[in-house]
Order: C-alpha cells, then sequence, then structure tokens
C-alpha cells in the first residue's frame, strides 16, 4: 500500500508527527511519500525521506502587535496559491497512492478533491487545530467553520493526536465533526525516558519564521541555566531540561508533557492557536502562562519559581498521556479503512 502525507509546514510540528506515522507504517510494509515546502521540505530531504516540494500554502503575516489573522486569510487567497493547489493535483496523479494523509493543509484538501474526481481514494486529516478558539470576529469565524465543514466533509476519517476530552490539550482550538477520533500523542518522544536529574531550562520560539519575541531578550537574565537547543541538540537537551518553556506550538506542547516537564507558555501575540493551547495547559496545571509583551527577568524568574510547583501533576498528565500510543493508533486507524 502507499501513503501519501501532504504536510503543513507552519514549523516543523506537523512534519515531526507524520514521519512518526510514516516510520510505523513502513515497518508494516507501506511505501510513502511527503508533499510539503519550506524548513519542512529540507529537513525530510537532509533525512533521506522521499519529499516533493510544493509551492508555500500558507503564509503567516504579522502587524507591530503580533500575528495578523486577517491578513493571513486575505493575503492566502492568491494565483500562487492556485498553483500550489495545481502542482499537489499533479504529483497525487503521478503517484497514485491507496491513501492521502492530510495533516492540517486546507489546500492539500482542496488539491486531493480535485486529484479524485469520482475516485475512491480514502482521506485521513489530522488536525490539533481547526478553530479560533475565542478569537477572530463574526465574518472571521463564519469563514473558518465553513472551511472546517468542508474538510470533514471531504474526509473519510478525522484524526486528532491529543487525549479525549476533557483532557485534550488543543481543546479550544478544535471543532468537533461525527467522523472526528482522538489518537493520543502522536511524538518521537513517545516511550522516551527523561533524565533521573533533570536541568536547565530548554528555551524555543519554534521554525514558523516570526520575528524573535520579546521574552528570549530576558532568558538569560534569569539566573538559570538555559538550554538553547539547535536541530541536533534538540532530543538530548529536551530529555535533560527540568523546564521547558516555549511558544505554544501543539508539538512542543506535547512532547513535554509527555515527558513530564512542567512549561511555560509565551505565546506570540495574536496566534490565536498557541495562546488558547496556553490556556488549557495552564487549566491543566502543567503550564504557566505568559503574555510576551509585558515579560521581564523578574516575570520570568517568578514563572520558573511558578512551574516548579507544578512537577507532582505534570507526572500525573504524563502518565495519562502514556497510556495512548498516537502513533500506533493512528495506523491501526488508517488500516481500517482497507
Amino acid at each position: 500500500m502507499k501513503l501519501c502525507f501532504i504536510s503543513e509546514a507552519i514549523g516543523y510540528g506537523h512534519v515531526m508527527r507524520d514521519i512518526e506515522i510514516y516510520n510505523r507504517l513502513r515497518k508494516s510494509g507501506w511505501s510513502g511519500e511527503f508533499i510539503t515546502y519550506g524548513d519542512s521540505a529540507k529537513y525530510l530531504k537532509r533525512n533521506d525521506y522521499p519529499v516533493h516540494h510544493a509551492p508555500t500554502s500558507v503564509d503567516l503575516k504579522e502587524n507591530p502587535e503580533g500575528l495578523d489573522l486577517n491578513k493571513t486569510l486575505i493575503e492566502n487567497i492568491r494565483t500562487k496559491h492556485l498553483r500550489s493547489i495545481k502542482k499537489i493535483s499533479d504529483i497525487l496523479n503521478k503517484s497514485k497512492p491507496d491513501l492521502v494523509l492530510i495533516d492540517s493543509s486546507i489546500l492539500g484538501v482542496i488539491a486531493t478533491d480535485l486529484h479524485m474526481g469520482f475516485s475512491e481514494i480514502p482521506v485521513v486529516y489530522l488536525t490539533s487545530g481547526n478553530d479560533l478558539g475565542t478569537f477572530g470576529g463574526r465574518m472571521l469565524k463564519t469563514g473558518i467553520r465553513i472551511i472546517t465543514k468542508y474538510v470533514s466533509k471531504s474526509s473519510n476519517l478525522m484524526l486528532v493526536p491529543d487525549v479525549p476530552l476533557p483532557y485534550t490539550l488543543s481543546e479550544y482550538n478544535l471543532e468537533f465533526f461525527d467522523n472526528m477520533k482522538f489518537t493520543g500523542p502522536v511524538s518521537r518522544f513517545y516511550g522516551k525516558t527523561p533524565a533521573k536529574k533533570p536541568e536547565g531550562v530548554f528555551v524555543t520560539t519554534g521554525k514558523s519564521g516570526f520575528t524573535a519575541q520579546n521574552f528570549m531578550k530576558f532568558v538569560d537574565n534569569t539566573g538559570e541555566k538555559i538550554l538553547k537547543p539547535t536541530e541536533s541538540t534538540y532530543d538530548r537537551l529536551m530529555l535533560k531540561s527540568e523546564i521547558v518553556m516555549h511558544h505554544g506550538g501543539h508539538g512542543t506542547a506535547m512532547e513535554a508533557a509527555l515527558l513530564g516537564k512542567p512549561q511555560i507558555i509565551i505565546p506570540q501575540a495574536g496566534y490565536a492557536e498557541r495562546i488558547e493551547n496556553g490556556k488549557k495547559l495552564e487549566e491543566l496545571g502543567v503550564a504557566v502562562l505568559l503574555d510576551d509583551k509585558w515579560v521581564d527577568e523578574h516575570v520570568l524568574k517568578y514563572a520558573i519559581e511558578k512551574a516548579r510547583e507544578k512537577k507532582k501533576e505534570c507526572a500525573r498528565f504524563s502518565k495519562l498521556l502514556k497510556r495512548y500510543d498516537g502513533s500506533r493508533n493512528t495506523c491501526a486507524e488508517i488500516k481500517k479503512l482497507f
């Protein structure tokens, strides 16, 4: 059986979880390839995964206050993205997969529809955020809901790489549909053992291409051992760290939660999905949520102290997450379609 992944590339989170699914299916004799772009496509190529580089499908737009949701949506309705849809569809026509797994790419859904026509190729849509939560005006929310309903209708199955309600990390970013299922965390850190004597604050702002966040100016003044990972040191430092300070992306949040590490969430201003992730993590008792605009070294020091107080709850939440092997569960759901 042949599987084609169409992976959104805002950061590495999407493609990293897709790699976990790909690697597990390969052990069952499946073949596969990826369609993505930017740094994610480069990462796949560097690591010898079969990848087609499609034109950019989503450009995040900023204003002086942070992410501009309205401009992001308006600017992305352009001729360039019509070319992207055509290229993805052409790749699918040539590849002839038995199943398409689309990770959060709306253009991937449109392109797959164009490719399929009246064929019966199963489509699985993987998402940890298909709604704006409490953000956005009425018109914007209406537009998003039309899109999410289209995605649900176009997919045989929608999978959420998270645990079921009420402990869903991404709960406030989801609109629920009848064909949606929870799989549990899909992460390369599943089954990994963190350091017995963790130390240091692991600090990352992800790979979304944003301008530097305000809090990065102050992390070195906290008196803590700061761990700033590179691509080659990321996994080692994550396992070694005591606390994880990050931007609120679902992938990083799930990694830290799975490993039982307290989190300090400092999202980019206006980035609805990450702010909502932070709210839920704080409610679950495993994170401290900060506003990047008002952060200084004193706020960071206090947040680190508060995060250390959450270790017991983090250990409990980690035990829950470990009961769900998201990679295995995702592959089982895929195989049920045949």
